[in-house]
């Protein structure tokens, strides 16, 4: 069984700081039991590895690779529509063009990446895995034939799934699919995607391989909607896992993105009196630190 957690990196100072802290809690609670490889995606003029190889500790340098990905807008996009699209954003999260590549990265490109690996984990430079965890994910994966492992979910803004609901529906009807994913009406009445929150996850890469799976991705990709109405990885993960899976699993572990905290759930109860994350991690790598303890 040949695992990696994957990585996308940017060079700027806030992410690379969070990268560091990510990379210390990564060590000292999750792979100081667990060897795994680690690759690292990053556009062609990342120039900072030195510093992420010195935050990786020795022993474990000899499992980490660093892969070239070109993000670049596909042929078919309609470039008029698209700067239409970035120019008006109707809510302040509507983000830029880079947000999109990086949606399409991980929602349609990333097992391109990993046809020599049997599963993955995706972790964001800002995920923090907070406790010590001695139960290793894949064996989960692999003892329960796991397709797909999340830790939370949340409604999916229907501002930014502008139309894929429809188009699902119609893709399952066109292809006599059965539709059996999650939606849920929010406040306003909006039919809204039920998303895994897909920073963390864990996969198996010969599910992204299976044909119906890849056509889906395809007829996704193709609509450009990724790129002109702002449909995320998260939902399109979520829809597609549940369309053609049933070997799905909530872990409920602590783990939390800078700033924002999850709810932590362990066997469906709340755990009250968490500590929070040590506020020196979020803007400052403290050196000198052992992994080991």
């Amino acid at each position: 069984m040949k695992c990696a957690i994957v990585y996308l990196i940017q060079a700027n100072e806030e992410n690379m700081t969070n990268l560091k802290n990510s990379l210390y809690f990564l060590f000292k609670n999750y792979l100081i039991y667990h060897m795994h490889d680690i690759i690292f995606f990053h556009e062609k003029n990342f120039n900072r590895f030195p510093e992420v190889i010195g935050a990786v500790p020795p022993p474990y340098r000899h499992r980490i690779g660093f892969k070239k990905i070109n993000f670049k807008v596909p042929v078919f996009i309609d470039q008029k529509k698209l700067h239409q699209s970035l120019s008006n954003p109707p809510v302040f999260y509507w983000r830029g063009l880079g947000y999109r590549n990086m949606c399409r990265h991980y929602a349609i490109q990333l097992w391109d990446y990993l046809k020599d690996y049997d599963y993955y984990m995706r972790l964001d430079d800002d995920s923090f895995i907070e406790r010590k965890i001695k139960k290793d994910f894949f064996e989960i994966m692999e003892e329960q034939s796991l397709d797909y492992m999340y830790n939370d979910y949340e409604l999916d803004c229907p501002i930014c799934n502008e139309g894929l609901l429809p188009f699902v529906y119609k893709y399952c009807k066109s292809n006599k699919i059965k539709v059996n994913f999650i939606t849920e009406i929010n406040s306003d009445g909006k039919d809204c995607v039920v998303s895994y929150k897909n920073n963390f996850h864990v996969s198996r890469v010969k599910f992204w391989e299976r044909d119906e799976v890849k056509k889906f991705l395809r007829e996704v990709d193709l609509t450009g909607n990724i790129y002109y109405k702002r449909w995320g990885d998260a939902p399109l993960h979520s829809l597609t896992v549940q369309l053609f899976s049933n070997k799905i699993k909530q872990v409920t572990f602590d783990y939390s993105k800078k700033k924002d905290r999850y709810t932590v759930f362990i066997h469906n109860k709340v755990i009250n009196n968490l500590p929070k994350i040590c506020e020196a991690f979020d803007y400052k790598y403290i050196k000198g630190n052992t992994y080991l303890n």
